[in-house]
C-alpha cells in the first residue's frame, strides 16, 4: 500500500526532481524516495521539528560528493509515514511551500479515509465523489481544468468557506445550475443542457454545459470556451459520452448487440468443413487464424456483396444468397435477415433441407424474440413494432476523397466567413457528428494522422489534402500527413520477403509495422514483379541516398539482379534541387514573377498564390534574393552542396526559362491567384493597365488581378453569346454536360463526345470518383428520371435552360433536329461510355486527375487506336485549357482557356515551353461574356437570348448582330475599358473547343 503511495507522490515530484534519478543512479522515483526515508531514520540525518506537529524535516546526505537533500515527512496518528516531500533548499519560503502542500494532501487523505469503511470499500457518502474525480481527471487531460480552478480560487478567497479538493468545484457548480440564478440557454441536444451561472464573488458570469445521469447525478460538466466556434465540437463530445453510457448500460442489461460468435451457433452444425477451410486459407496467407465470429462476419460480407440475391420473405426482410467462402470451392446457400439493430441473422440451406423449412425456422425464431421483448417491456408501454426495413448505421467517412470534399467545402466557408463545417453534412451526406470527429473547429485534423491511412485512396489524395489544410491555416496538420513508404521501410519489406517467401503484401506490412495500403502500392504478391516502385518514385524518397545500397543488396538477395543494377544512383543536394526545379518549373516561374512584382511577398505566400506544394517555398528561398530579384546562377550554386561545374549549364538554362520578362510577342502572362480550392491560373493576354486606384490606396498590385482587369486591354479575347443553330450535335452535348455538372457537385467540368460510327456518347468529368458516380447514374436511367422531375423556371439560369431543352428533346421525338437525331436517340436509349480508369505516371505513382477531354481522348484511343478521335465532336461546360488544346493539336485559331497551376493540368507536357509558344505566337486565353454581361471562365461560350437556341441564331462563321454595346453599360466599361469589342461578337468558337474548370486539379 505504501509503495503505491510513493508512486503517487513521485508523480507529483518527478518534473521538478527528475535529475536526482541520474545523480543517484536509481531506477525509478519510488526507489529514490524509499532510500531517502531509510536514510532519514539514521542519527546523522539531523531531524528537526517544524511549525506543524506531524511534519519533521531531515537533511539527508546519500552521497558525500553530492549536495544534501531536504526531506520532509508526515507522520499519521498510528505512527506510519503518510507523506514524504522534497524541498529545493532550507530557506523559509521553500519549506513553507512544501508544508502547505503536505497539509492539503493530508486533508484529502482524511477525506478519502472517511469515505471508506473498515474493508477499504467506498461508503455511500464518499462513493458519490468517485465519478466526480474521474470527470475531473478527464478535464485535466483535456487541459480544461484551469477555468474551473479560477472558480475554486474565488471560493477559497471567501471567508468561512472550507478548503475543498480541486474536483469538488464540479459539485459546487452543479449545485449552482439547480439554483434560482441559473439561466438556461436552449441548444439542439436532448441530453445536454447549457447554463449561464453567476458565481458569488466573481464579476463575470460563466457558461457551462451539463449532462446528468438517469438518476439525476452529474455525468459531465464542461466550461463553454471563449471561441464560440468550438461549441458544436464540445456539445458533440458531451453527447458522445451519453451514447457510450447508454451502450454500457444496455450491455449490462443484456440488451446490447450480441457478439458475432453467438450467430455461429445455428451454423456450426452445417459449416464446420467450410470454417476449417477458411482457417487454413488464412494460415496459408500468414494471417491471424480466425475465430468463429470472424467467419460469420466473412459470410455476412459476402452476402452484402452478392448482387444476385433474391427476396424470399418481403414482410420479414429475408433474402437468399449463394456465396463461396474463402478456402472453399463449392458455394453455399444462406438465408439472411437484418434486425432492427442492424445485426444480421444467417441460416444455411444444406443437403436435405428445404427453403421453406429454413425460412419457417427463421420466422419462428423472430416470433419468439418478439414475445420475449413484449414480456420484458413495461406494461404501460407497448412493445415497439418491427420496422419494415432493416436499420442502417449512419454513414462513416471511409474514403479519402470524401475528406477532400469536406475540406474543399470548409475552405469555401472560410472564405465566406462562415463556420467551417456549416452545411457540409447536407452537401456530403456524412453526419455532422462524424465530421466533427475528424475536423476541429479551426480546420485542424482532430484524429490521429495515422488514421488517415485507413481511408481508401488516401495516398492518391495526399497532395490535395496538404494544400487544403494549408489553405485552412493549419500547416501543422499538413506537415503530419503520413507519406509513402520510406526507403528504409522498403528495405525492411524486401528483407521480410526474403525471410518469408510465401507471405503476401498484407502479411509483410504487419511484419514491418507499415501501412498495408502503402506496401501494396509498391510491392506485389507475385515474385517475378515483386517490387513495383519505379525509379522515379524511389529517387524522390527523402532517405533514398542513405538506403540505396541496402535496396540494392536486398534485391540481389531476392534474385532481382537486373532490377538492383538498374537502381539510379542517389542525387546529391544540387541534383535534387535541379530535378525538383525542373518538375515544378512553370509554377515556380509564375511565383517568381509575383515576388518580383511585390518585393515584400514571402516565398510561402507566393507559393500559395500559385498553388501549394510542400517543396515550392524552399525552392523559392534559394532562387529569389532581396527585392524579389532572381539570384544569379553562381550565387545559387554556391549554396548547393556537391554542386559540380558540369551542372552549371543546366542551372543557367533553367534560370533563363524562369525569367518572367517578356522578350518577344505582344502578349504577357497574367496570374489569377489560387482562391480557396481553385488552383492558380495563368492567362496569355495583352498587358493590363496598372490599377492606379488600388495602388493609391496602398494595395498590393499582385492581389488585385481580377478577371475584369486581366481582360481590360483584351476585348478581342472575350467571347460574347452566340448561336449554336448550325451545330446541333455540339448543342446537345453542351446540354448534357451542363445537366451532369449540376448533378455532381464535385465535377469541376464535364465533357461529352459523340461517336457516330458506333452510336455511343462518351462522357467524363475531371474526377475519377465522380466518373464512377456518373457511370452508375447513366446506366440506371437516372438521367431521364431527373429530367422528368425538373419543374423550375426554364429561364432562371444556364442550368435551367439546358435542363428544360434537353428534357424536351428526349420527351418529344418529333422535336429532335435531323442533324442531332441519331445522337439524341442514343442519349434516350442510354448508350453511354464513361472512362473510370485511374491514371498514374507509374504503377506506384500518385493518381493524376486528368482534365475531362483528355480522359475521353485517352480512353477512346486506347480502345480504337491513336488518332481515331474526331476533335470536332467534343463539347462540354468549358473550353480547353492551354495544355488540353496542345494535347488535341488544336490550330492556333481555336479558342482555349488559361493554363492551370496544378499537377494534373500540365501532366505529360513542358508547360513552360507551351506557354512561351502561345505567348510568342499571340495565342491568347479566351473568356466568356454571359447573357448578363459578366466575365467568366467557368464555362464555355454562352448562347444567344431567346426561348430556344434554334430560331434567331445565325450559322457558324457569319457575323452575329450581338455587340458588346448591348451589355449593361457599367459592366462593359469595367470589363473592357474603352476598347472596341464588337469584333469579338463576330467570332464563333473554333472547331475543337472544349473546357477548363471552375476548379480544376
Amino acid at each position: 500500500m505504501f509503495r503505491k503511495r510513493l508512486d503517487r507522490i513521485w508523480g507529483q515530484l518527478k518534473d521538478e526532481h527528475a535529475g536526482l534519478l541520474t545523480d543517484y543512479k536509481k531506477k525509478n522515483g519510488p526507489d529514490l524516495l524509499q532510500a531517502l526515508l531509510d536514510a532519514a531514520g539514521k542519527p546523522c540525518s539531523q531531524p528537526s521539528a517544524t511549525d506543524v506537529p506531524n511534519i519533521t524535516r531531515f537533511v539527508v546526505q546519500l552521497d558525500a560528493r553530492l549536495p544534501a537533500i531536504h526531506v520532509l515527512t508526515w507522520k499519521e496518528a498510528d505512527g506510519t509515514i503518510g507523506d514524504v516531500r522534497l524541498a529545493k533548499s532550507d530557506s523559509a519560503d521553500a519549506l513553507a511551500q512544501v508544508v502547505g502542500v503536505m497539509i492539503r494532501s493530508a486533508k484529502f487523505r482524511k477525506s478519502d479515509r472517511n469515505a471508506r469503511d473498515e474493508s477499504g470499500n467506498w461508503r455511500e457518502e464518499g462513493g458519490k465523489w468517485r465519478p466526480v474525480r474521474q470527470l475531473w481527471q478527464k478535464l485535466e487531460k483535456l487541459g480544461e481544468d484551469e477555468a474551473f480552478r479560477s472558480v475554486l480560487d474565488v471560493w477559497h478567497g471567501q471567508q468561512g468557506n472550507e478548503l475543498l479538493p480541486d474536483f469538488r468545484v464540479l459539485e459546487y457548480l452543479q449545485a449552482l445550475t439547480n439554483g434560482p440564478d441559473a439561466r438556461s440557454v436552449p441548444i439542439k441536444s436532448q441530453s445536454v443542457q447549457r447554463f449561464v451561472l453567476r458565481v458569488p464573488g466573481m464579476k463575470d458570469t460563466i457558461d457551462v454545459l451539463r449532462r446528468l445521469k438517469d438518476d439525476g447525478s452529474l455525468a459531465e460538466l464542461r466550461m463553454v470556451p471563449a471561441q464560440k466556434e468550438r461549441l458544436p465540437w464540445m456539445i458533440n463530445d458531451v453527447e458522445r459520452g451519453a451514447v457510450r453510457s447508454v451502450a454500457r448500460r444496455t450491455r449490462e442489461e443484456g440488451k446490447g448487440p450480441r457478439a458475432s460468435a453467438n450467430f455461429w451457433n445455428p451454423l456450426k452444425e452445417h459449416l464446420t468443413t467450410q470454417f476449417e477451410a477458411f482457417r487454413e486459407d488464412r494460415r496459408r496467407k500468414h494471417e491471424r487464424v480466425p475465430a468463429p465470429g470472424a467467419f460469420v462476419k466473412h459470410l455476412d460480407a459476402l452476402c452484402m456483396d452478392d448482387r444476385r440475391s433474391e427476396v424470399v420473405d418481403g414482410d420479414n426482410d429475408i433474402w437468399k444468397h449463394e456465396v463461396t467462402p474463402d478456402g472453399s470451392r463449392e458455394p453455399i446457400v444462406l438465408l439472411r435477415r437484418t434486425d432492427t439493430r442492424g445485426l444480421a441473422s444467417l441460416r444455411v440451406i444444406s443437403a436435405g433441407m428445404t427453403l421453406a423449412a429454413v425460412q419457417a425456422s427463421m420466422v419462428s425464431d423472430l416470433t419468439k424474440g418478439q414475445r420475449k421483448a413484449s414480456a420484458a417491456a413495461p406494461p404501460t408501454e407497448p412493445a415497439p413494432p418491427i420496422a419494415p426495413q432493416p436499420a442502417t448505421s449512419p454513414p462513416k467517412l471511409k474514403d479519402a476523397h470524401q475528406l477532400t470534399q469536406v475540406l474543399e467545402l470548409a475552405v469555401i466557408n472560410k472564405a465566406q466567413s462562415k463556420e467551417l463545417l456549416a452545411g457540409v453534412a447536407e452537401a456530403t451526406g456524412i453526419p455532422d457528428r462524424e465530421l466533427r470527429n475528424w475536423i476541429n473547429y479551426d480546420g485542424s485534423l482532430l484524429r490521429a494522422a495515422s488514421a488517415l491511412t485507413n481511408l481508401r485512396g488516401y495516398f492518391d489524395e495526399r497532395e490535395d489534402l496538404y494544400g487544403l489544410f494549408t489553405q485552412l491555416g493549419q500547416p501543422e496538420s499538413a506537415k503530419v500527413l503520413p507519406g509513402e513508404l520510406t526507403a528504409e521501410q522498403m528495405v525492411k519489406v524486401l528483407r521480410a520477403r526474403l525471410a518469408h517467401p510465401g507471405a503476401n503484401t498484407t502479411r509483410l506490412a504487419h511484419m514491418v509495422s507499415c501501412n498495408p495500403e502503402a506496401v501494396a502500392r509498391h510491392f506485389a504478391d507475385d515474385h517475378a514483379t515483386f517490387m513495383k516502385a519505379g525509379n522515379y518514385t524511389l529517387r524522390a524518397l527523402p532517405d533514398y541516398t542513405e538506403h540505396w545500397a541496402g535496396l540494392q543488396a536486398a534485391l540481389k538477395a531476392l534474385g532481382h539482379v537486373e532490377r538492383a543494377a538498374g537502381l539510379p544512383e542517389p542525387d546529391n543536394e544540387a541534383q535534387r534541387f535541379l530535378r525538383e526545379l525542373e518538375e515544378r518549373l512553370y509554377p515556380v516561374r509564375i511565383a517568381v514573377a509575383q515576388m518580383r512584382r511585390d518585393p515584400t511577398l514571402l516565398a510561402a505566400d507566393a507559393a500559395q498564390l500559385v498553388n501549394t506544394w510542400p517543396e515550392m517555398p524552399a525552392l523559392l528561398d534559394k532562387l529569389v534574393g532581396p527585392g524579389g530579384t532572381l539570384r544569379d546562377a553562381t550565387a545559387i550554386a554556391r549554396d548547393l552542396q556537391a554542386f559540380t561545374p558540369d551542372l552549371q549549364p543546366r542551372l543557367e538554362n533553367l534560370l533563363n526559362r524562369i525569367d518572367p520578362q517578356v522578350r518577344t510577342g505582344a502578349m504577357v502572362e497574367e496570374l489569377m491567384p489560387a482562391q480557396g480550392i481553385m488552383p492558380g491560373k495563368v492567362f496569355i493576354v495583352r498587358e493590363p493597365p496598372p490599377d492606379e486606384a488600388a495602388l493609391a490606396q496602398g494595395a498590393k498590385p499582385v492581389r488585385s488581378r481580377r478577371i475584369e482587369r486581366i481582360y481590360a486591354n483584351s476585348a478581342d479575347l472575350v467571347v460574347a453569346p452566340r448561336s449554336y443553330r448550325a451545330e446541333r450535335q455540339k448543342q446537345s452535348l453542351r446540354w448534357l454536360s451542363t445537366v451532369l455538372k449540376g448533378t455532381f457537385s464535385r465535377a469541376a467540368e464535364v465533357q461529352a463526345y459523340w461517336d457516330p460510327k458506333r452510336g455511343e456518347i462518351w462522357v467524363s468529368s475531371n474526377d475519377t470518383s465522380t466518373n464512377a458516380a456518373i457511370e452508375d447514374f447513366l446506366s440506371t436511367g437516372m438521367l431521364t428520371r431527373n429530367l422528368q422531375a425538373f419543374s423550375g423556371n426554364p429561364h432562371a439560369s444556364r442550368r435551367a435552360r439546358h435542363t428544360s431543352k434537353l428534357r424536351k428533346m428526349l420527351n418529344d421525338e418529333s422535336a429532335r433536329p435531323a442533324q442531332a437525331r441519331e445522337l439524341l436517340d442514343a442519349m434516350f436509349n442510354g448508350r453511354f461510355r464513361v472512362p473510370i480508369e485511374v491514371y498514374r505516371r507509374s504503377p506506384s505513382g500518385p493518381r493524376i486527375e486528368l482534365h475531362a477531354e483528355r480522359r475521353i481522348k485517352r480512353a477512346f484511343e486506347d480502345q480504337y487506336g491513336e488518332g481515331s478521335l474526331d476533335r470536332n465532336r467534343i463539347a462540354g461546360t468549358m473550353r480547353p485549357c492551354g495544355i488540353c488544346a496542345k494535347d488535341f493539336s488544336l490550330p492556333d485559331t481555336a479558342r482555349r482557356g488559361p493554363f492551370w497551376m496544378s499537377r494534373s493540368g500540365g501532366e505529360g507536357y513542358d508547360v513552360v515551353a507551351v506557354a512561351e509558344e502561345n505567348r510568342n505566337a499571340s495565342i491568347g486565353a479566351y473568356a466568356t461574356a454571359t447573357r448578363q454581361g459578366e466575365l467568366t471562365i467557368a464555362y464555355n461560350t454562352d448562347s444567344t437570348d431567346g426561348e430556344s437556341e434554334t430560331e434567331e441564331e445565325a450559322p457558324r462563321g457569319t457575323t452575329s448582330t450581338f455587340a458588346l454595346s448591348s451589355w449593361p453599360v457599367r459592366k462593359a466599361r469595367t470589363a473592357l475599358g474603352k476598347r472596341n469589342a464588337t469584333e469579338t461578337a463576330a467570332q464563333a468558337d473554333r472547331p475543337g473547343s472544349a473546357p477548363p474548370p471552375a476548379k480544376r486539379r
